[in-house]
């Protein structure tokens, strides 16, 4: 197991690794236990977490974790563009339509 330390992109066992968090801090609790202060990454949140529940993420998976959300993100920025034309031009033709009935 690679050791955790300042700056590591990491995820919460405890969470079934659902965000991603960057480790920007660490402190030994009341219980005496290590914590981690944590800052998220797609998420604006800071959190603490022992940090016996983290579980460092190799850059490569975090790399190809962007990648795959870029890709959707860009997906569904190009539908929403291109059915906000499809509504303009269908708009745009019933103006036409309208407009041409009137000078007849």
């Amino acid at each position: 197991m690679t050791k955790i330390k300042i700056g590591d992109i990491v995820v919460r066992k405890s969470y079934q690794k659902d965000i991603f968090l960057k480790v920007t801090d660490f402190f030994i609790g009341e219980d005496k236990l290590k914590y981690a202060k944590l800052k998220g990454i797609d998420f604006r949140l800071f959190v603490n977490a022992p940090a016996s529940d983290l579980e460092r993420i190799e850059p490569k998976e975090a790399s190809e974790y962007w990648q795959n959300t870029t890709k959707k993100s860009n997906k569904q920025i190009n539908n929403i563009f291109n059915r906000r034309i499809k509504e303009q031009y269908e708009r745009l033709t019933r103006v036409i339509k309208k407009t041409l009935i009137k000078k007849m």
